[in-house]
């Protein structure tokens, strides 16, 4: 089946730039299974076969000068995108994740891998061995939801309906449909035009009517807000659910996620030396339901004062949830949910050349666009639902794509009673990842201690690789989140990959 790309995901292609790829990793720890790996690869395979997106490249014209089309792929191998590696220790992954996360995608075949990697000890302090699968998707495929939903159907024991591959494009028919389209292309960038310009209008009433209050466009630059370099560490801690749920209770009128980007943002302040704040994080949340589009990402982005000037850990997530209820009401306000769903169509090559320049002229300046880091929850849902081989799941952690002045992200991910932070940082601007993820455990004993319900647990750390892992000198762009979330731990809403 051959269609065309939406805009919204194109946009994804178009703004790759080599030291920032726009790659999502998705990765799942289970129990050590007794299958051999010859085995784990050939059941992967088969449920490969019966998930269409994965059929699927993106086949792109000559100069991106007109629409890209997603087309089944000829001869299509699933067992040619199935890696394997073994590595002896949570370090090891550590390390590992960044080189498959910043590997370049072969633009002629499907966007996606997987990555089996066994025989994994010491993670979240267990002393058995683990088997880990990333999955690796290139965002213009797929939002958060969707590589979730991926993930669920190469990882559950349901039975997948067979799909059957139609016939594919080849880039000079694209080409050719692009030049035809040209003098279209002319007009709908005339009403796009038109339509944008009568959208921000409302934009501008809503505010003057005081609907909603429009956070700061510039922010002041922190050490972490510089040009990134084209290396990136990661690192994880880990928490449980229902602990947090306690906490979130006893704190009263908010949720775990409020009281997660708490944690992270006394963390960062403290990191920083930026107690007095503003600190703010970029957080995704969805647009499905709410924006009528056929785009497989589906998502906006939110500012969220995190409120760092509170000292009192409740007083301050209950502030962060309050921050994060008005950015929502704003982002999905009627003018901003349209002109979220309209934007210029401009053609492929003009968007590159605009990142090139956005890329020069970003080092330069000493405010930073909005935020001060990212931050993405993730809720896998039920443990009970996913297995590998017969193996139970154990934690879901996630590698974040950096971008400039963004130089450290958060992925929150949950699946069934296990939480995660995991934490990728641009080792230049961040180069002591290890002090910061001790600073996000003591945050959370100071959430702890002031509850009374609340037993004070001690998250897990392992400390990361110190080895930097360079990046490729090609890739893609911008992090725009996995399953955006309000409230992790609770149940998603459901929606398909698209």
């Amino acid at each position: 089946m051959t269609t065309p790309v939406h805009y919204r995901d194109a946009l994804l292609a178009y703004t790759d730039v080599p030291k920032s790829p726009q790659t999502m990793l998705s990765t799942y720890i289970f129990t050590s299974a007794d299958a051999p790996t010859a085995t784990i690869v050939r059941c992967l395979a088969d449920r490969v076969a019966g998930i269409a997106p994965l059929h699927q490249r993106m086949v792109r014209p000559l100069g991106d000068i007109g629409t890209p089309y997603w087309s089944d792929t000829p001869r299509f191998e699933p067992e040619s995108h199935i890696y394997v590696h073994e590595t002896d220790s949570w370090e090891d992954l550590c390390a590992l994740l960044p080189t498959i996360q910043s590997a370049p995608f072969d633009w002629s075949r499907p966007l996606w891998e997987l990555h089996v990697i066994r025989g994994v000890q010491g993670i979240d302090g267990r002393s058995d061995r683990c088997d880990v699968v990333s999955v690796k998707m290139h965002h213009s495929c797929t939002d958060g939801m969707g590589i979730i939903d991926v993930s669920r159907d190469l990882f559950s024991e349901r039975s997948l309906p067979a799909y059957v591959p139609g016939p594919s494009l080849s880039v000079a028919a694209a080409t050719v449909c692009g030049l035809v389209a040209v003098p279209r292309m002319i007009g709908r960038l005339v009403r796009d035009f038109r339509l944008v310009r009568r959208l921000l209008e409302q934009v501008k009433a809503e505010e003057s009517q005081g609907l909603w209050q429009e956070p700061p466009a510039q922010l002041p630059r922190t050490v972490v807000n510089h040009p990134i370099s084209t290396s990136q560490v990661v690192d994880a801690v880990f928490f449980t659910v229902s602990e947090l749920r306690v906490l979130a209770r006893e704190i009263g009128d908010v949720t775990v996620n409020d009281v997660v980007l708490a944690i992270i943002g006394g963390a960062m302040a403290k990191h920083l030396g930026h107690e007095n704040g503003p600190l703010v994080a970029a957080v995704p949340i969805s647009t499905r339901g709410v924006i009528d589009t056929s785009a497989r990402n589906q998502t906006t982005s939110t500012k969220v004062d995190l409120h760092v000037e509170i000292a009192d850990p409740a007083a301050r997530a209950k502030a962060v949830h309050h921050r994060i209820r008005a950015e929502r009401d704003r982002t999905l306000s009627p003018a901003n949910a349209a002109l979220t769903g309209k934007i210029l169509r401009l053609p492929g090559f003009l968007i590159r050349i605009g990142v090139r320049v956005q890329g020069v002229l970003s080092g330069k300046a000493d405010m930073v666009p909005g935020a001060h880091f990212v931050a993405t929850s993730v809720q896998v849902g039920n443990a009970g639902d996913w297995q590998l081989c017969g193996s139970s799941v154990v934690a879901s952690i996630g590698v974040a794509t950096l971008v400039d002045k963004l130089g450290v992200a958060h992925r929150i991910g949950s699946i069934g009673d296990q939480l995660t932070v995991t934490v990728t940082a641009d080792p230049r601007q961040m180069p002591d990842l290890d002090r910061y993820i001790g600073l996000i455990r003591s945050e959370y004993e100071q959430f702890a201690q002031h509850t009374v319900a609340c037993r004070t647990p001690r998250p897990f750390h392992q400390p990361r690789s110190t080895d930097v892992v360079e990046r490729s000198e090609q890739g893609c762009q911008i992090p725009i989140g996995e399953r955006e979330q309000l409230a992790i731990g609770e149940d998603p809403p459901g929606p398909r990959y698209g």
